[in-house]
């Protein structure tokens, strides 16, 4: 390894950094490389000011008056943006739907998912509703279970 050269932090690779920075530069020229350098300097910036971004939505709603249809353009221009947005929004409305505490919500979620199961009406009886809990909760997900189709009759 030469004087000039460093070891970027993220790929571990060798690399000639910027002689203008050279002194501070930890990452090397690669996208995912800057991109993650990006992500933790972000992080690092609103851990250290925690009230920065609070109070800035009327200078952001004034921006956006002067730059009309800004947004609309952005996300034609950026389809990564968009796709990355939809899985956000998807994560969001999963929250809201089933509530922030996941102690709470993944029981609620496992009772949904043995709702859908056809032909099975978990209201009829308890013991049903209880042994289809449990194996659910014991199965791996994405594993398909068997549900009795004999309700009420023991053993079955």
């Amino acid at each position: 390894m030469g004087k000039s050269q460093k070891r970027c932090v993220y790929c571990h690779t060798l690399y000639t950094p910027d002689r203008r920075t050279a002194r501070i530069q930890k990452a090397c020229a690669k996208k995912s490389c800057r991109q993650k350098r990006k992500a933790q300097a972000n992080t690092k910036f609103a851990r250290e000011n925690p009230t920065y971004f609070r109070g800035r939505y009327r200078e952001l709603k004034t921006w956006l008056a002067k730059n009309p249809g800004y947004l609309a353009r952005y996300r034609v221009d950026h389809p990564e943006y968009r796709r990355k947005n939809r899985l956000r929004e998807r994560r969001r409305r999963w929250r809201r739907r089933w509530g922030v505490d996941m102690q709470a919500a993944i029981p609620r979620w496992e009772i949904g998912r043995l709702q859908e199961l056809h032909g099975v009406d978990i209201q009829d009886t308890t013991r049903l509703r209880l042994d289809g809990l449990l194996t659910l909760l014991s199965t791996p997900s994405g594993v398909d279970i068997q549900v009795p189709n004999a309700i009420g009759t023991p053993g079955g």
